[in-house]
């Protein structure tokens, strides 16, 4: 497929616009052989939205961004639904549609990443728990945010375990129905 005339000769194209492949798909996306302009041109095969976008646009997408469809189709290669954004406008964009919302794996990773980058060990949440100031006055001693401060004294602020638990800890907490963070 060079032209996104031949793209759209492969799609059957229903009531509602989308161009839904006919083709080779993985996992419901659709791949298509089609110059890969971020390789000089070199025909490959590809996701077909990257393809669509190439096609359509004749270039490639910038480094740090990424070609994905909007509309609920996955099948879909109708170019006025396909978008090149950011990694971020992406994550905005799955944050706005609920894409991966409930979903244990994803809850757990944001918690262990969340854990990692953490300024507060054990240590700190007791003394915090312990300090009788208001939030503002206990998050300016330590030299954290007063939400912070207030996320921990309500139980929603993971802490790093002292020893063992970890991950561990956070699915037990996670399937008998404790705190989301």
């Amino acid at each position: 497929m060079r032209t996104i005339e031949e793209i759209k000769g492969r799609c059957f194209i229903d009531a509602d616009g989308h161009w839904v492949w006919r083709g080779a798909t993985r996992k419901g996306v659709p791949r298509v052989y089609a110059p890969d302009l971020a390789r000089a041109g070199k025909m490959s095969t590809q996701c077909g939205y990257r393809a669509a976008y190439y096609c359509a646009k004749g270039v490639a997408a910038p480094a740090g961004y990424r070609v994905f469809s909007t509309c609920d189709n996955p099948a879909c290669l109708n170019p006025d639904h396909i978008r090149c954004a950011s990694d971020k406008a992406y994550g905005r964009f799955l944050r706005s549609r609920g894409t991966f919302k409930g979903q244990v794996r994803r809850i757990l990773a944001n918690r262990a990443s969340a854990l990692k980058s953490s300024k507060v060990t054990p240590e700190l949440a007791s003394q915090i728990l312990a300090s009788p100031e208001s939030n503002v006055k206990t998050g300016t001693a330590f030299g954290v945010s007063s939400f912070l401060v207030w996320r921990i004294r309500n139980g929603l602020h993971p802490v790093k375990p002292a020893g063992a638990g970890g991950l561990a800890t956070m699915v037990s907490a996670l399937t008998r129905g404790g705190a989301s963070a």
